[in-house]
């Protein structure tokens, strides 16, 4: 689907900032409405695309593009606007979201500790395995993702 999306600004990430994500349950549509909160399905989507810009933006010097001749052409599709960042300013933008970052992943982790007390220290209690905890588990893994290829820029050794 990406190629038929509207790519999203590294601004979008000011979203992060606002509050931290929510571990409750899903309202009705009207309470949405009235009280819209930040949930696991869009942080995962956000996370997501920023781990693709990253990905994009700070591939390494020694990371091997493929055989010459032989690209994908959808391979810079979605990627206009970042195309036009030096890795540098990249890095610039997405540093001040690193800790927004940790603060949601921190809200997710504490619902796992919360259920974890919950089940009297049970680590693979049925509530565990339900859809919304598949979803916080994947929330983690992109967020540590991102983290990893941020830090793992050659850029910041120089």
């Amino acid at each position: 689907y990406r190629p038929f999306f509207r790519e999203l600004d590294l601004s979008t990430l000011a979203v992060l900032t606002f509050m931290p994500t929510t571990t409750s349950s899903e309202p009705s549509l009207e309470e949405e409405f009235a009280e819209p909160k930040f949930r696991p399905p869009e942080l995962l989507f956000l996370l997501r695309d920023l781990q693709a810009k990253l990905d994009k933006s700070l591939i390494s010097v020694g990371k091997k593009r493929g055989i010459p001749g032989k690209t994908n052409p959808l391979s810079t599709v979605g990627f206009s606007n970042m195309c036009l960042l030096s890795p540098d300013k990249v890095v610039e933008k997405v540093s001040p979201y690193i800790k927004h970052i940790f603060t949601h992943l921190d809200e997710i982790s504490s619902y796992f500790q919360r259920l974890v007390s919950l089940h009297d220290g049970v680590m693979d209690s049925a509530d565990m395995f339900t859809a919304q905890s598949i979803i916080f588990s994947k929330c983690i893994k992109a967020g540590f993702q991102v983290v990893n290829t941020f830090f793992s820029w050659s850029g910041f050794q120089s």
